[in-house]
């Protein structure tokens, strides 16, 4: 049997599909040893992880079996000149192929089975279960985002029989820091947005892919701010880091307490989990790469999710993705003539204001002190 082979074996059923049908799935189990909450600088992302070969080996039988609704031909990131180094990419497919998003009118808006969820997804869209193994069977499910916007793009579905509305969790955020750790290329990347902040699914997720280049947030510096928590530097928008050499659990506490602030604060936001080259705190080797995640405050966003009518703003969503520093165009001819002033001028307009930011940075301090 294969190294590959060996990693699964066949789950428990976790749906039954309209004819009533029991669907099984593959498992992924992994343990503390493989997660790699730093790595040294000079390592070789070449040898991909068994978590990466899973993954991308799964995501391209998906692609040729046709589940996708559409390939990613004529998609290429390019570089928009400028300061920050943004890169784009024009997609109308992701847009105009997407599933109907749903009418978001609360930052904890509860699970509604009437509408559309992740249960709901044919059997073929279901990569495998992810099963760390101390924790036993959750159901923390990997599916191929039939929209995607890069090599690798899923959905990260933690306890999906749970059915947790898109508010995030500890455990959630657990999950999620241990996936971006089960990696071992330098592009992949993790984005969550929560209600309000362009989630168009109210059903607990996330979104993992890989990037052939790197993004702002996986290079930009930081300032120390208090603790765990570091300001961004020189960056467009408003948010900040947390980072630490203490693993995978104890960043997912630390994020957890930040964003259960936004909660009660009642500010959605974006986040970005990646790794990254440490900058200021001394607590942590500077010659390793650590898993760092983002968070950035914004204004709410109600209703439907959809485009501005107006040919002088670019077709746009400033979700995770974006903030990161990947702009997704859903519209084409505007990414000839796009400027980094245009793409940070629509990055602010649902930037959280300055008092708020500040509030929000007061209490981090109380927090973290």
């Amino acid at each position: 049997m294969s190294a590959l082979k060996a990693l699964f074996r066949r789950g428990s059923s976790i749906r039954d599909d309209s004819n009533g049908r029991k669907d099984d799935l593959r498992v992924y189990t992994y343990n503390a040893a493989e997660l790699k909450h730093h790595r040294p600088l000079t390592y070789d992302e070449r040898e991909l992880s068994e978590f990466d070969e899973l993954l991308r080996s799964s995501w391209d039988k998906a692609m040729r079996d046709g589940v996708m609704k559409y390939d990613l031909s004529g998609t290429k990131l390019t570089a928009l000149p400028g300061r920050y180094g943004y890169m784009v990419q024009e997609n109308p497919k992701r847009f105009s192929h997407r599933r109907k998003p749903e009418n978001i009118q609360n930052l904890k808006q509860p699970f509604e089975r009437s509408k559309f969820n992740f249960t709901q997804v044919p059997a073929n869209e279901i990569l495998f279960e992810l099963r760390e193994k101390t924790r036993g069977k959750e159901h923390n499910m990997v599916i191929v985002n039939v929209s995607p916007i890069a090599y690798g793009h899923v959905l990260l579905v933690p306890k999906l029989k749970s059915s947790q509305p898109q508010v995030f969790t500890e455990d959630s955020l657990l999950f999620a820091i241990e996936v971006v750790a089960l990696s071992n290329h330098r592009g992949f990347c993790l984005l969550g947005n929560t209600l309000l902040s362009y989630a168009s699914v109210n059903h607990l997720h996330f979104h993992a892919l890989y990037f052939e280049h790197f993004l702002m947030a996986m290079t930009t510096g930081t300032k120390m701010f208090q603790g765990p928590v570091l300001d961004l530097e020189r960056y467009p928008v408003k948010g900040i880091m947390i980072q630490t050499a203490d693993g995978c659990a104890k960043l997912a506490q630390i994020a957890y307490k930040v964003i259960s602030l936004c909660y009660e604060m009642e500010m959605p936001c974006n986040i970005v989990i990646c790794y990254g080259k440490p900058q200021v705190t001394v607590t942590i080797d500077r010659g390793h790469s650590y898993i760092r995640m983002l968070v950035f405050p914004r204004k709410p966003v109600t209703g439907f999710k959809q485009l501005y009518d107006s040919d002088s703003r670019p077709p746009m969503f400033c979700a995770a993705c974006e903030l990161a520093g990947c702009v997704v165009l859903l519209d084409k001819g505007f990414g000839d003539a796009l400027t980094e002033k245009q793409v940070i001028e629509e990055m602010k307009v649902n930037e959280v204001a300055e008092e708020d930011f500040q509030a929000f940075k007061e209490r981090l301090k109380v927090e973290f002190k």
